[in-house]
């Protein structure tokens, strides 16, 4: 063999050797790139299955208001003061506002879209009233009451897919308010949650309370009456006048 042909032999050696690197890089890295997302792939399936199992073992406690429906639970005392607080204001300061406002209950529906039974349960009304334009003289007030499953332990359950309806405040008697509430509950598995708020979108109103108390009509001046500036001293009878 020629020194040229072995120089041939050696080039094409080295040739062949970075070829095989190179095809060996690029498999390791396709490897690795394949393996990586394999792994992720696991990992998320696996938080999936763990979520769908914490959503699957976990209550879920949705509000909503309502009007018209039957509640299951009535007015608290509190609510009945807060009525009865402005009942009074109104009678003592816009008596034509007592027979307005809405007279219809506000109620609460919580309703468990969870997979676990709901066993304890806190309902927190806030409310804030506003005397509005026409009753400066008034302050606004501010009140907060809870109803819970500790009241009405016959009502304490609430199962997978079934609601309470607990009646909230009757807003007739307030000028203007705003309701807002906070829900903390317990599943039967011990797991409290807290995070459950909500506001009434839109406040009541009691339009007569909004505007000023009409005027009383002038009552109607007698005929027989004497007019103001022509009334003359009474003479007895069988007396005469002396200047």
């Amino acid at each position: 063999m020629t020194s040229d042909q072995a120089a041939t032999i050696q080039a094409w050696a080295g040739i062949v050797s970075a070829g095989l690197g190179l095809i060996s890089t690029i498999l390791w890295g396709v490897y690795v790139y394949f393996t990586r997302k394999t792994l992720q792939e696991v990992q998320k399936q696996t938080l999936d299955i763990g979520e769908q199992t914490r959503i699957q073992t976990s209550a879920r406690l949705v509000s909503s208001v309502n009007w018209d429906g039957s509640p299951m639970i009535g007015l608290s005392a509190e609510a009945r003061r807060a009525a009865d607080d402005w009942e009074d204001r109104l009678k003592k300061n816009a008596q034509h506002a007592t027979g307005g406002g809405e007279t219809r209950v506000l109620k609460l529906v919580l309703r468990n879209s969870g997979h676990v039974d709901v066993v304890r349960w806190a309902l927190t009304v806030h409310l804030r009233v506003t005397p509005g334009p026409a009753l400066t003289e008034l302050a606004e007030a501010s009140y907060s009451w809870t109803v819970s499953s500790d009241e009405h332990p016959q009502h304490a359950v609430i199962a997978t897919r079934d609601q309470l309806i607990v009646a909230v405040a009757v807003p007739r008697f307030f000028p203007q308010a705003e309701f807002g509430w906070s829900i903390e509950f317990a599943d039967d598995r011990g797991k409290t949650y807290r995070d459950l708020t909500g506001t009434l979108e839109q406040r009541t109103e009691n339009k007569l309370a909004l505007e000023r108390a009409p005027r009383a009509p002038a009552l109607p001046q007698s005929l027989d009456s004497p007019t103001p500036g022509s009334l003359e001293e009474a003479v007895p009878v069988g007396e005469e006048s002396h200047s």
